[in-house]
């Protein structure tokens, strides 16, 4: 990460990036701006909830890809802001991810 060049390089630089959650928002001298969260979540036909794990239903599928992780890239509005908030939007369509973000806190912050 502190040999990138531009958000791109950034955001790339990320994929290897395997920690419990990390949400990372970059700027280029480009004016290029981005938010990507990396982390490991695993893939399940229940969802990501906590759930009794000897139940075949809850077991994990995989992880969730890179690609398949919240992120912002030059978003129209011009700016990008983070504050404990909830990351991914209300209709994220993986399923195994839709409690990402349910213990966030409320978006005061985020929308000050």
């Amino acid at each position: 990460m502190n040999v990138a060049q531009t958000a791109a390089e950034l955001r790339e630089a990320m994929r290897p990036w395997h920690v419990p959650t990390f949400n990372v928002v970059f700027a280029d001298v480009d004016g290029h701006i981005g938010f990507q969260s990396s982390a490991v979540f695993r893939s399940a036909k229940c969802g990501n909830a906590l759930s009794a794990g000897l139940d075949t239903e809850h077991q994990w599928q995989g992880l969730v890809p890179f690609e398949g992780m919240p992120q912002l890239a030059d978003p129209e509005r011009g700016w990008i802001a983070t504050a404990n908030n909830r990351v991914a939007p209300a209709d994220f369509s993986l399923s195994s991810l839709r409690h990402l973000g349910a213990m966030a806190c409320a978006p005061l912050a985020f929308v000050r």
